[in-house]
This record gives C-alpha cells, structure tokens and sequence, in this order.
C-alpha cells in the first residue's frame, strides 16, 4: 500500500473509497463517463454501468485512487496543500495585489537562482495595456506588479527570455490558459529548446479576461471617468470590478461586467490554474492576503523555502474567512456556466478545445 500513500492521503472522505468518485463526481454532475476511476482502480473494484462509476465494495482496498486520479474531482485541481499568506517586504505589499505572492515568490527564487528571470504582464504603457516583459531582478519584479485585466500576450516573450537574455532558468506568471499553453509547448518536442528552461509556473486565478475596449467603457460609461488613464489600480473583489482614482475606489458589480468579457473566456473550465506549479489569488482570504495552493513538487519547496526565508507569512485556510470554500464555489461554478456554454456550442456544431 506504500505506493498508494499520497491517494489515501487525497481521498476526500475518511475512508478514501470509491463513494468519493461517487458522491463527489457523480451526484454534483460532474462526471464525463471517461473510464479513468476504472483505470487508477488496482483492484479493479471500479465497475461501469450505462456509462457511470459503480464500486464494488468488497473488491475495494479503500486507497482513494479512483478520486486522485478523476479529471473532475477536484474543484480546485490537485494540489498539496492550501493556505492563506502575504509578503512580509512592505516594498511589495505596497505595489503588489492581495498579499503579493507572486511578487515574493519571483523575488525570492531570483536572488536565490533558482530562476535567471521571468516573463510577466509588464507595465501597462498609457492606456493600461500590459505588456509582455522579462525581468531579471527583484526591482524588476516590483516595478512590474499588480494584476492587468486585459490579456497580455505573455508567453510570446519566453523565446525573448530564452535566446535574447540568454535565460537557462526562466519562471513565467501565466493564466490559466495560458498554462495550459506552456504544459503543452512542454509536452511537445518542437518546442522542447525553449520550454525545457521554464523552472517555475505561478499561476494566478482567472474568471475572465476583458478587451481594452470594454475597460475603457467601464472607466468612462460605467464609472464617469474621463479617461482609463485616470485609473491607478485596477482589482476584482467582493463582486465588483473596482478602479482606484487619487486614493478613492470605485466599484462596478460584476453583473454589469457580463458580455464584456473575450468570448474564449465563456468555454474555460478552469478558475484556479490547476496546471501551475504554485496557483494564487485573493479569493478565501481576508483582505491584504493572497490564498496559496501549492501544485508540484518544485513549488512546494520552493513556496516553503521563500515562507522559511521569512519573505512570506502564512496562516491555515481553516483559521481565515471566508476560507477554501468560497473558492470551490466559484471554481464550480465557473465550470458549471462554460460547460452549459460548450454543450450550447457543441450542439450548434460549433469547435471547442480538447479536454486535457
């Protein structure tokens, strides 16, 4: 059973058995009849039924494999541990979103050499549009941070990072798909030469990214402002989108944000950037705090070094509000609203992208 150790540790209930595929998957509506439970399965306890997990229960050794291994299980992706933390350097809680984690992490594993350098969303130029940038030191970082809510075309910058800079190690800060974009450019061998030297994914939770054009709206139509220039800050929390004028912040509901937003958004499935090495956001934590969930190995040790190293400060997610919950609810969620998205395409016939 030593091999099957971190699935027991996983399975979402205390016995961790095949009713957590069950309960979990099945009766929230979130399976696809894929067959992989009956793959993880060693036993070979998990059965199918018109196209739906059954357990046999006499055959099942209750190693929570079958729940590990779903596609679906997860709302909030596999990960190894979730917590609440901010950056204890007040030069990067004072630039940074949230509690800055992506800061300090970039920070950190830049001094350490853990990575040469980083492809972020850079500085945005007059009309607050980011810009793809390579940095390769901690000012760098600070001067680069705070969340953009337009796409930046990020990753159009590694081969910069890789040829131009000379980068052998390089950490990227992604979207969630853009993500799935690097695990794919590392999955195949074209782009082996350039995506081999990314050491570090940090990804940052996404609902929804918007055109330039309809954050100029919201500035001038929405909110009366006479230019999106006039802004400071931009930030999404507690259901609204909010622009930051001579210290003063002003909010749009998300509701009126609806159809604003780029049409490839509605078809995503992912909100918490289940791909990264290190995914982040404020949303479970209080405010000033960013919600951590540490993915893979590489960024687990190198999220708890930056935490020992004392450049981060952190607190279990069950001793903060409004905790791991409200994430999991807007994770479901987004999934909930694209998949009716992509089943309202699929039956119009019209292309969706491959599941990973």
């Amino acid at each position: 059973m030593e091999y099957l150790q971190p699935a027991i540790d996983k399975a979402a209930c205390d016995a961790g058995c095949g009713c957590d595929v069950l309960t979990n998957v099945i009766r929230n509506g979130l399976c696809t009849g894929c067959g992989t439970c009956a793959l993880a399965c060693p036993t070979r306890a998990m059965g199918f039924s018109e196209g739906r997990p059954s357990c046999d229960r006499d055959r099942c050794i209750k190693c929570g494999s079958c729940y590990a291994m779903c596609p679906r299980a997860w709302l909030l992706g596999t990960y190894k541990e979730a917590l609440s933390a901010r950056a204890t350097d007040s030069k990067i809680t004072d630039v940074s979103q949230d509690g800055g984690i992506v800061s300090a992490l970039l920070c950190y594993a830049i001094d350490e050499g853990i990575i040469e350098g980083a492809v972020v969303a850079g500085t945005p130029d007059e009309d607050w549009r980011p810009i793809p940038t390579v940095v390769t030191s901690a000012d760098e970082v600070i001067a680069a941070a705070g969340t953009k809510y337009s796409m930046s075309p990020t990753l159009s910058a590694v081969k910069e990072a890789t040829r131009q800079y000379g980068l052998e190690k390089v950490g990227v800060v992604s979207t969630p798909c853009q993500t799935q974009g690097l695990r794919k450019a590392q999955a195949y061998p074209f782009a082996r030469f350039v995506a081999d030297k990314i050491k570090l994914i940090i990804g940052i939770y996404c609902m929804e990214n918007f055109p330039m054009a309809s954050l100029d709206t919201f500035a001038t139509a929405k909110l009366g402002f006479d230019s999106l220039q006039d802004a400071t800050k931009m930030d999404i929390g507690k259901g609204k989108f909010w622009l930051t004028k001579d210290g003063e912040d002003s909010g749009l509901a998300i509701k009126e944000t609806h159809g604003y937003e780029q049409a490839g958004c509605n078809i995503c499935m992912d909100y918490v950037c289940e791909w990264a090495d290190v995914s982040t956001g404020s949303v479970g934590s209080p405010d000033g705090w960013s919600t951590v969930l540490t993915r893979t190995d590489d960024g687990e040790s190198i999220f708890k070094a930056a935490v020992d190293a004392g450049l981060i400060e952190t607190k279990p997610m069950d001793e903060v509000k409004p905790g791991l919950g409200l994430l999991e609810k807007l994770a479901k969620g987004k999934k909930d609203k694209n998949g009716k998205e992509r089943e309202r395409r699929a039956k119009m016939g019209l292309p969706l992208p491959v599941e990973y």
